[in-house]
């Protein structure tokens, strides 16, 4: 039992280099700030986040102009401990939040994700990268358990179908293992591999989010491609608000692709509104593929019930694939 897949390709433009990011502007403030980070205090910084490698995610927060959280490391203070003790406080009350609303089969958890992402921020920014990825672990537990919930009540809502309908979890442990073989390849292709953002959340209202990696060419002639493992977001979000942030991930994706030497973004069948979010971005030269050959998802049943009957994929994203 075979389906037809669909993919999409668009090319990033040229972006600035990381370092010639400007800080978020709604940081500053008429008194100039007490210490000021010299270039070494920067590269210290910056060997501190080189720790906290597996998993990163760049957090993009509603209102406001895309914030780099994990991408630049122009910072100027370190939090107080009251204002630390005190947001470390509501992150707890959050994790909380999120826990009781995972429970409930509520598939939001924008607190806890913005929380998390903040206290990995914050923990890279001290040298403690323990506590960093205990907070990054946090932050991808609540993205697992809501994307599960997401799929789970998409698949529910659909109307009936004479076709068999299949999914795969995206779930956190398929996630990693695209993770570690990129990491694996990018020993033999650089000579000091870049730390790898693995991802983009925008956290609005409803959160949207993108997991993707690099696929690296084996061949010295190839082409490498930011492909995008995962994209998830609810249903029910209104149209501006999924296209606002579209537009933001697929600016951070073309951060990662120059990065990584990439010279195309790859998403696995979307969806037909995703469709004409992209189609709009004519700056990326969108381009959709129709795949009937090669690469086409398909089932296989042993034992009894099986059938010859269609099959619909559910989420047949680049994640299931190795």
């Amino acid at each position: 039992m075979m389906s037809r897949d669909t993919f999409i390709t668009v090319s990033p433009p040229l972006t600035q280099d990381v370092d010639s990011l400007p800080a978020d502007s709604s940081s500053s403030t008429n008194t100039p700030p007490t210490t000021s980070p010299s270039l070494k205090q920067r590269r210290t910084t910056r060997a501190k986040f080189s720790k906290v490698r597996t998993g990163c995610v760049a957090c993009f927060c509603a209102g406001y102009e895309p914030v780099h959280l994990l991408l630049t490391t122009k910072v100027t203070t370190t939090p107080s401990p009251t204002r630390y003790n005190t947001a470390l406080t509501h992150y707890g009350q959050a994790l909380n939040l999120a826990r009781q609303a995972s429970s409930q089969q509520q598939v939001n958890g924008r607190e806890a994700l913005v929380c998390a992402m903040l206290f990995v921020l914050f923990e890279a920014i001290n040298g403690d990268a323990p506590k960093a990825e205990a907070h990054l672990r946090n932050g991808q537990r609540v993205l697992d358990a809501c994307d599960e919930l997401r799929l789970k009540q998409h698949l529910a809502h659909l109307p009936p179908s004479p076709s068999i309908r299949a999914a795969l979890i995206p779930d956190l442990a398929t996630l990693q293992w695209h993770f570690a073989r990129q990491d694996f390849l990018a020993e033999y292709q650089f000579d000091d591999p870049p730390r790898a953002v693995r991802g983009a959340l925008f956290a609005g209202a409803s959160p949207v989010w993108a997991v993707w990696k690099a696929h690296l060419s084996e061949d010295e002639k190839g082409i490498n491609t930011l492909e995008f493992l995962r994209l998830s977001y609810q249903d029910d979000i209104p149209d501006e608000a999924l296209s606002t942030a579209l537009e933001a991930i697929v600016e951070q994706a073309s951060h990662e692709a120059q990065t990584w030497r990439c010279k195309r973004l790859l998403l696995w069948n979307p969806d037909a509104r995703v469709r004409d979010v992209l189609s709009s971005m004519t700056h990326l030269r969108p381009a959709v593929i129709d795949r009937k050959t090669e690469s086409i998802a398909s089932l296989l049943w042993l034992g009894e019930g099986g059938t010859d009957a269609a099959v619909e994929w559910i989420a047949n994203e680049k994640f299931g694939w190795c």
